[in-house]
């Protein structure tokens, strides 16, 4: 259900993370994984990310390729990321990053089958959840920068609630929790509830100091919500953003 995606942006060769989230237009066929805006876009002045691709479960230590990747490879075809991210995001953090969330939509396997199908699941994402009711998150991501290497899915169980992370009195707080995952990492979701009937997706990685002492994400507010449902009922409408695909920054340090 957790991933990594690779992409090509302006200055190369670029990674991320990123989670499958369920589709409510397909039930139980899902073909959408949840990541960053600038794991898909550059922000203001930049292009979309191009040959933007989602491994499932990737393991890079495995003894061979096909194993590496025993899900497949799954070729974005749609994405969508705030309309604040694209006139504002960048490679520092900042306000924007409370918009710093986006949505890529891979094509079904050769078999017809859909992502949901192959990986076993997906998780909802659980739009404008009140902060008192958000616990403890699981944070999951593929961190690159020392002391990591991007090879292996990296789990960070928070000891406390998130705390908010505010750069802008008048946009909403992000949200912040004291794992410290490097780059790579970006994109990766922040799950609550692991493991229960209600878990569900509140954020994203998105943010985080240098050397890593934590990690801030979006809080999905209605922002996220409205661009969600656009982004699931427009099935033969360009995206918002556009529909050519492309990656971002591994992880961008404020």
């Amino acid at each position: 259900m957790f991933g990594k995606i690779f992409m090509h942006g302006s200055t190369g060769e670029l990674a991320c993370s990123g989670t499958v989230v369920k589709d409510p237009t397909r039930p139980g066929r899902s073909n959408l994984v949840w990541t960053a805006a600038h794991c898909l876009h550059e922000g203001k002045g930049g292009q979309l990310m191009t040959a933007v691709v989602f491994l499932p479960g990737f393991d890079g230590d495995a003894t061979s390729v096909a194993s590496s990747h025993r899900f497949g490879v799954w070729s974005g075809v749609r994405s969508i990321v705030s309309p604040q991210w694209i006139n504002e995001g960048g490679h520092l953090g900042g306000p924007v990053s409370q918009f710093d969330f986006g949505i890529l939509q891979v094509a079904p396997n050769s078999g017809g089958q859909s992502l949901e199908e192959v990986v076993g699941g997906a998780v909802p994402v659980r739009f404008g959840l009140p902060r008192e009711q958000i616990g403890r998150v699981t944070v999951f991501g593929y961190p690159a920068a020392a002391p990591f290497d991007g090879n292996r899915l990296t789990v960070c169980d928070s000891v406390l609630p998130p705390t908010r992370l505010s750069f802008d009195v008048s946009r909403p707080s992000m949200l912040a929790t004291g794992c410290t995952m490097t780059g790579g990492s970006s994109g990766g979701g922040w799950i609550i509830d692991n493991g229960s009937p209600n878990r569900g997706l509140v954020s994203n990685s998105s943010i985080g100091p240098n050397p890593a002492q934590w990690l801030a994400g979006p809080a999905l507010q209605d922002e996220a919500l409205e661009l969600f449902r656009y982004f699931t009922l427009s099935r033969t409408a360009p995206p918002l953003t556009a529909s050519a695909l492309s990656p971002q920054s591994p992880h961008r340090r404020p």
